[in-house]
């Protein structure tokens, strides 16, 4: 029997049966759900809830040692940086290390100043507690950033001097971070900034980015041998992934290997040019200097007497005898001025420039074979070998005039077995401990659904089997024409008439198990007319439809009875 007809009987069952026990059946498959679904909660319930997480170590072992104290019993994540306890005492253990003032790393802030009393309070306590609250309120900023786990931030301010005017020195700030990976560059630089424009005259040069493992992240701190040597290691990396991209759909990634070798010039260039254009001369101005003069020389020849020195009397009489020259001078200068377009260029190159790179290709080379086929000649290879050349030059834009070599190698890969790989370690104890809660969870709903069958559907289907049972039973037999069910007895002519049908029939046809007859149903054989025996038949068939309009389910139950009686029939006939 197929499902549908299952459920087909199992429906048909349940709606003869009274309201009292359907609704029995159904408190049943409720009751059976919820007790399956709250024992599933229960064993599923987290037997531990977080307390605090992210603290620092030193919190965490304060936190420790005063629940060790209270007798309240704890376990630690697996990083270090959480306690987590019972669920129903969480509460309970909050308020214990409230009370002792933990985690205190979670009070570094503004909060600083609610605690305090300004009676009495010096400059220099209030400045202290303001760097301390700057430095709490930068750590929490900090830590909401994506990839940080804590932070802490250390900041160093010029000391002030009632002698000087200005401060000596400028501020400094150092920036210790606890991160998920590799943190990206521009979440660094949003620190630097952030830390530098919350803090007065602190620049952003002056504030250092270290990790949890002491490596520097402030790029502008590291030197430029340090510098050039990450930018050569991620030019590799970036033309390995680019010759692997070109080669890995045609040959499979597991059948070359490439090694990449760049040599990177990072010096700071910076080149001052300006261009003049002479042929775009414009005429802005004009000077004329004009100069004209004239000079006059005499020489004249005057006597002069002995005792006085003096000249005679008729001293300009010697004029006559002296030269004389007369000069005319003119001069004439004019200047043109022009304005010629100049263009003026200034480059910074702080990149860097490919001096050198070297590309190492190896094939393998039964993957060679299996591209060429069984016929491959050595030019046929050597081909292969240009071609598969030619992509990796494309690829990485090597220039000859630069200096850059590639060299392509066909060699026998090692097959790749089982031996050669690592061996792990497996430990039984390990893998039960790792998966101990999702064990438990399936074993959980194991229980829960053997539970709800043996509980909820086992005895539903023992009851409805039982009401089966107890209608067939309750069926009266048909032997004796007796009435069924508060129907019309269909009378004692039924069996007669039966009887005298059957006998009239060829001999073996006549049986309780023959289709003429019906089972359970006593007859005997006496003979009579055809005429009797067709009106006979007529007026059972007649009650016989009367019946099963009256009740088909009821019907049916006894067109089955009948027939399992004149099994019984047949058997002991047999």
């Amino acid at each position: 029997m197929n499902i549908q007809a299952r459920l087909t009987t199992i429906l048909n069952t349940f709606n003869g049966l009274d309201n009292r026990k359907k609704i029995a059946i159904v408190l049943g498959i409720l009751v059976t759900i919820v007790a399956a679904i709250s024992i599933s909660a229960v064993i599923n319930k987290p037997t531990t809830q977080p307390l605090y997480t992210n603290l620092s170590r030193e919190d965490v072992n304060a936190m420790s040692r005063v629940l060790s104290e209270n007798n309240i019993s704890f376990t630690e994540t697996t990083d270090g940086s959480g306690l987590s306890v019972a669920p129903e005492i969480v509460a309970q253990a909050r308020m214990i290390l409230a009370e002792q003032g933990l985690p205190s790393s979670q009070e570094a802030g503004y909060e600083l100043f609610d605690r305090m009393n300004t009676i009495g309070l010096t400059s220099f306590m209030q400045d202290i507690t303001n760097k301390r609250a700057i430095e709490g309120e930068l750590g929490r900023t900090i830590q909401m950033i994506s990839g940080v786990n804590s932070a802490r931030v250390h900041i160093v301010m010029p000391e002030k001097n009632v002698y000087r005017r200005a401060l000596a020195g400028k501020p400094t700030a150092s920036v210790v971070l606890k991160t998920h990976g590799k943190l990206a560059e521009r979440s660094i630089y949003a620190i630097r900034h952030m830390v530098a424009a919350a803090v007065p005259s602190l620049e952003v040069d002056e504030v250092t980015i270290v990790d949890a493992t002491g490596i520097l992240l402030t790029t502008a701190e590291i030197s430029g041998s340090n510098k050039l040597v990450e930018l050569e290691r991620d030019f590799e990396n970036e033309s390995i992934a680019k010759i692997s991209s070109a080669l890995g759909a045609h040959l499979g990634f597991e059948n070359f290997r490439v090694t990449v070798t760049a040599k990177l010039n990072g010096d700071v260039k910076r080149m001052a040019e300006t261009v003049y254009d002479p042929e775009s001369k414009v005429e802005r101005s004009t000077q004329i200097v004009r100069e004209a003069g004239s000079s006059q020389n005499k020489e004249s020849s005057q006597p002069t007497t002995v005792d006085q020195t003096l000249p005679a009397e008729n001293a300009n009489t010697g004029v006559a005898n002296g030269q004389s020259s007369l000069e005319n001078n003119e001069r004439r200068e004019e200047s043109t001025q022009y304005e010629i377009n100049k263009k003026e260029i200034q480059v910074v190159s702080d990149g860097y420039t490919v001096e050198k790179v070297a590309v190492a290709l190896v094939v393998n080379k039964d993957r060679i074979a299996e591209i060429l086929g069984p016929g491959a000649t050595q030019q046929d290879i050597d081909t292969k070998l240009a071609d598969l050349e030619a992509i990796a030059r494309s690829a990485l834009s090597l220039s000859d005039v630069r200096g850059d070599s590639i060299k392509v190698s066909m060699v026998q890969f090692m097959p790749v077995t089982d031996d050669n790989a690592e061996p792990q370690g497996f430990s039984f104890g390990e893998l039960v401990a790792q998966h101990s809660s999702a064990l438990i969870n399936a074993l959980g709903l194991i229980v829960a659904s053997l539970l709800f069958a043996f509980l909820g559907i086992r005895p539903l289907l023992a009851f409805l089997n039982k009401g089966n049972v107890q209608q067939q039973d309750a069926l009266p037999s048909l032997s004796g024409g007796g009435d069924f069910g508060g129907l019309p007895s269909l009378g004692d002519r039924v069996p007669d008439a039966i009887g005298d049908f059957n006998s009239g029939l060829p001999a073996g046809l006549g049986s309780d198990s023959s289709v003429g007859g019906l089972p359970g149903a006593s007859y005997s054989s006496n003979q009579g007319s055809f005429g009797a025996i067709s009106r006979q038949e007529e007026e059972l068939r007649d009650r016989l439809e009367e019946y099963v309009s009256e009740g088909e389910q009821r019907a049916a139950m006894a067109i089955r009875l009948w027939l399992k009686q004149g099994e019984k029939l047949a058997g002991s006939g047999a």
